[in-house]
């Protein structure tokens, strides 16, 4: 199997989530994340089939093993910074939007 990788338009497809399919009917059934179904098994997600996949699979879509790691080494920074946020301040990030 061949493909060849997007360099950010997968996951700049992602953004076709926040547009409603009955104000535009000729929505992709495949975006974002999903454009590995179209990839591994075409035409089946019209049909609703999806098999799960892990996380880090867009990532791979986009860069390759080079954009897996990027992506790790990113979130690990954001979940490193809002623990130590939380060790500052002791009170949980997603209370204080309340």
């Amino acid at each position: 199997m061949f493909f060849v990788f997007r360099y950010g338009v997968a996951s700049l497809s992602d953004l076709w989530f926040y547009v409603p399919r009955v104000l535009y009917p000729a929505k992709p059934f495949e975006y974002g994340l999903s454009l590995i179904y179209q990839i591994l098994f075409p035409g089946m997600t019209e049909l609703g089939h999806t098999p799960g996949i892990l996380p880090w699979s867009l990532a791979y879509l986009d860069f390759g093993v080079l954009g897996v790691f990027v992506c790790g080494v990113f979130s690990g920074f954001l979940k490193r910074l809002s623990y130590d946020f939380f060790l500052r301040v002791r009170i949980p990030f997603f209370l204080l939007c309340w």
